[in-house]
């Protein structure tokens, strides 16, 4: 999700627009059907990850170009 970044937490939020789920997740993160690894956002739906870096939190989407936005806590 980011580049090599200190945190104590991250909150990550799917995009209002999205039309699909859009996964959030380790290394292993995986969002197509069947196969899907990781918490699953729908528009709007947001998760949060304690974790010491934001490098560590990746996402993945069934739909290209859709996305996240996110804050953390340094």
């Amino acid at each position: 999700m980011a580049a090599s970044t200190s945190c104590k937490r991250v909150k990550v939020q799917a995009l209002s627009d999205n039309t699909d789920l859009v996964y959030v997740g380790g290394s292993d993160v995986v969002a197509a059907d069947n196969t899907e690894n990781g918490f699953g956002l729908y528009a709007t739906n947001s998760a949060e990850f304690e974790v010491n870096n934001l490098n560590l939190i990746y996402i993945d989407s069934r739909v290209s170009g859709e996305g996240v936005s996110f804050v953390y806590v340094v």
